[in-house]
């Protein structure tokens, strides 16, 4: 808090910075995405590696599905 200011100054001062911004935001208006070009996914390379023992019930579920994720979107998965 600014001391020495009075309360229906700053009031105004945080409705006027606020007023700017959003007068900033509808004048700027919204950015278009800047678009990537796209490659066929069989063409990528996604290494899954394991941090800790790989045959650990909770992380077979994980790779189970992380595989049956990517195979159903075109990457297929090397070492089975």
């Amino acid at each position: 808090m600014v001391k020495g200011m009075p309360h229906q100054t700053r009031s105004r001062m945080l409705a006027a910075s606020f007023l700017l911004v959003l007068i900033g935001g509808l004048v700027a208006g919204p950015l278009p995405a800047q678009a990537q070009p796209q490659s066929a996914l069989a063409e990528k390379n996604i290494p899954v590696q394991h941090a800790f023992e790989c045959n650990v019930p909770i992380f077979e579920l994980t790779d189970r599905g992380l595989r049956a994720a990517l195979d159903s979107g075109g990457v297929a998965s090397a070492g089975r």
